[in-house]
């Protein structure tokens, strides 16, 4: 019996953790946007002032679980809370991110917020080239990266976050899980391990993408959902919200995501008569939300809607720009949603773009080709991975053999499931994993169905689910990390040459501006031209800058 209180205790520190670093995250853009409010804009006090509330709130945390504070425990939770960062810090900066997108205006971003002293409410907008996408976009992952910036001096240690919030949702899954199965903590941690660990999270750690941290944060959503269903927690509560503001300001999608989930949640809750919790949850969320849109995310919702008519521009309204038809397959343009998301989800990994299409194949097989895509964090056709539509093909056996044989207990598993498919299909572009990464949860809806009812052909079903997955996010992992890893190596090896030279380099940077920080973190001296006059020309790995050797 003392083993089992250990153990629980164990669980919920843990999960105690994970609710650190979403305190932690959501304070940096609390504080950075009153700080922007004063006129000013991100030094590294955003950075220390957000700490100082954290630890603060983190002790009140135990002390409203215990009010004889353990500071054993506490003090433990803050080492840990230092350790994921500096860990992940040590992970990002060994990438250099190789993306389309982050070369192009993810840094640039960062790049304004910091060096620049960007004060996006009341500053002038940036004129630089992608100045569409940084003046109108939501700017919470920018201002997280930027404040950590301010204190590291390297803008790959920015990356951090993608890290900082797979481990948060791991952890935070661990407890809820825990509460869940509480006699079986190694199939806790395993299937939250298959959850966390999305592939597409995984191939967007070494680049600034966000799909990633949208990801984790839903996953943290949907167990906070869970947790508050039945009882009322204050810190689960404070946990949900935070969630909800990081959320909100990842992207305009996010902000979509977010309004269906916490809907299609309080309708659950009046349909099963849970009207205490209603009453109690209501206002923090609404309040939330408005927070959210029209203070932290004054810059883009209310900017946009000032100056541009409406909050999604450039997405909708006049003058709205097509980013999709260019970036679809082919055989996506002519099809309704519905035919390309099932054409995706069991089509070839590969990243076919217009003229191109995506070709179907056999669940269960794999080709080399499909795994090296995944080099890529934004792989359209197959993304979550080669064997994900085995995964998929064993789950809706379970499931029809599920419903013939307990209904009584399956039709429990429609309500979430209904939310998680609203969820996914709000995007008329949910085909591309990196737009719909909630679908990886999906198999292991049932799967914990299936370990609850304690059935045999339900158990082994489920486990051969958890396998097939597990499998495929080692496999992408493995091919995505060994690549990235080839490369960065080659973009040190061509700053170290440079900077032996000792000289002034002639640079053509194109559309990847933002990659003029490599030379100053180097020390490196350099000239930005409209072409380049040298015969020896060189270029970094996936990107538009060339140079003079």
């Amino acid at each position: 019996m003392k083993n089992d209180i250990m153990q629980n205790d164990n669980m919920k520190f843990i999960m105690t953790v994970g609710y650190s670093v979403i305190v932690f995250l959501a304070l940096i853009e609390i504080v950075s946007t009153i700080i922007f409010f004063t006129g000013a804009s991100i030094t590294k006090l955003n950075f220390w002032l957000s700490l100082v509330l954290t630890l603060i709130l983190i002790f009140d945390l135990y002390k409203s679980v215990n009010r004889k504070v353990s500071m054993k425990m506490y003090f433990l939770n803050v080492l840990i809370l230092a350790g994921i960062f500096i860990v992940g810090s040590f992970f990002a900066a060994r990438f250099y991110d190789l993306s389309y997108n982050g070369q192009g205006y993810q840094q640039e971003a960062i790049i304004q917020l910091t060096l620049n002293n960007w004060n996006p409410i009341f500053g002038h907008p940036v004129d630089v080239i992608h100045e569409l996408w940084i003046n109108h976009s939501p700017k919470g992952p920018w201002i997280l990266s930027a404040v950590f910036y301010s204190v590291t001096g390297m803008i790959e240690t920015g990356k951090v976050f993608n890290f900082v919030l797979l481990i948060s949702s791991f952890f935070i899954t661990i407890g809820t899980l825990t509460k869940i199965f509480p006699n079986y903590r190694i199939k806790s941690i395993l299937l939250a391990f298959v959850l966390a660990f999305n592939p597409v999270v995984l191939t967007q750690l070494t680049s600034f993408y966000i799909d990633g941290q949208i990801y984790s944060l839903l996953l943290i959503i949907f167990c906070m959902v869970y947790q508050l269903f039945d009882q009322y927690g204050l810190w689960e509560i404070v946990v949900l919200c935070f969630s909800i503001l990081l959320l909100v300001n990842i992207k305009f999608m996010a902000l979509v995501y977010a309004c269906v989930i916490v809907l299609c949640y309080l309708l659950g809750l009046i349909l099963f008569k849970k009207k205490s919790i209603i009453k109690r949850i209501i206002w923090p969320v609404v309040i939330t939300f408005i927070i959210s849109i029209a203070v932290i995310g004054c810059n883009p919702f209310v900017t946009n809607t000032i100056t541009k008519g409406n909050p999604f521009y450039p997405f909708f309204g006049k003058d709205a720009v097509d980013i999709m038809t260019a970036n679809s397959p082919a055989n996506y343009n002519n099809h309704n949603q519905f035919i390309s998301l099932a054409h995706s989800l069991f089509a070839k990994s590969e990243n076919p773009v217009t003229p191109e299409s995506s070709k179907k194949k056999m669940p269960f097989t794999i080709k080399k080709e499909e795994l090296e895509v995944f080099m890529a964090p934004d792989v359209r056709a197959g993304g979550f991975g080669p064997l994900f539509s085995g995964a998929l093909v064993v789950t809706a056996l379970l499931f029809l053999i599920s419903l013939a044989l307990d209904w009584k207990k399956t039709r429990y598993i429609i309500l979430p499931g209904i939310i998680l498919l609203i969820s996914v299909l709000v995007n008329p572009e949910s085909w591309w994993a990196r737009y719909s990464p909630q679908i990886w949860v999906a198999p292991i809806l049932i799967v914990i169905f299936a370990f609850h009812c304690k059935k045999k052909v339900y158990s082994l079903l489920g486990w051969g689910i958890v396998a097939i997955m597990l499998v495929n996010t080692l496999l992408v992992s493995k091919y995505h990390f060994t690549e990235q890893n080839k490369y960065s190596r080659q973009v040190d090896a061509q700053l170290n040459a440079l900077a032996a030279q000792k000289k002034v380099v002639e640079v053509k940077s194109g559309n990847d501006y933002s990659n003029r920080i490599r030379f100053e973190e180097r020390n490196i001296k350099y000239n930005i031209v409209d072409t380049l006059t040298c015969e020896k020309k060189e270029s970094f790995p996936f990107s538009e800058t060339e140079y003079c050797k």
